[in-house]
């Protein structure tokens, strides 16, 4: 079964009730899904070599609250179609984790049933098997990115850390990194400075 497809596994679980969360968080777009949403007619910003969808002063361009509805829901990016779970990044960018957002009333009703919340793990699972390498390392350099341009915000504060991935990103992160980004890395690592950039366009 392909990423896409168990990604609709979801909401198997999770139906939504008409809640306007998902207009909630910043809506990034992966390098394989770009050339299809701009054949669509999506706009695309770019900040620090990754692409966004534009946001409006309440969220994004392509939600309309007022009918409830996403304007692009059949092209609508991963992370739109997996909300409200996300991947997010450990402060000490160590572990990438799965989160639910908290302002979702689904969410706040799994936590507290335990046989739904064993359907939404086992769905995690599901999706974790289609998962690839390069899907791990755009994760976690989107991460970095949001968390700059989020910087400030305390955006752990509205998510319920579910489990980590199962992966080892530093691993990864080794085997996906040119022999010139390994010596940055290292620079990095060296360094006294608190934080270095280690996403790599």
């Amino acid at each position: 079964m392909s990423l896409k497809n168990r990604l609709k596994l979801i909401h198997g679980v999770m139906n939504c009730s008409g809640c306007n969360c998902c207009d909630a968080g910043t809506v990034y777009v992966f390098p394989h899904e770009m050339d299809k949403l701009r054949s669509k007619g999506v706009k695309l910003i770019e900040a620090f070599g990754f692409y966004f969808i534009p946001q409006r002063e309440k969220g994004c361009m392509y939600y309309n609250a007022k009918k409830i509805r996403c304007e692009i829901y059949d092209h609508r990016p991963i992370c739109c179609r997996l909300f409200p779970l996300d991947i997010f990044l450990s402060s000490d960018e160590s572990r990438l984790h799965w989160v639910c957002y908290k302002g979702c009333k689904q969410v706040s009703k799994l936590i507290k049933e335990v046989k739904t919340t064993r359907a939404v793990f086992n769905i995690l699972d599901e999706i974790e098997r289609s998962l690839t390498e390069q899907d791990v390392v755009n994760w976690y350099n989107m991460n970095i990115i949001t968390n700059r341009l989020e910087r400030g915000e305390n955006v752990w504060a509205k998510y319920q850390i579910l489990r980590p991935l199962r992966f080892d990103i530093h691993k990864i992160m080794r085997r996906h990194l040119s022999p010139y980004q390994h010596a940055y890395q290292h620079e990095c690592e060296m360094s006294t400075v608190e934080s270095c950039d280690y996403t790599f366009a």
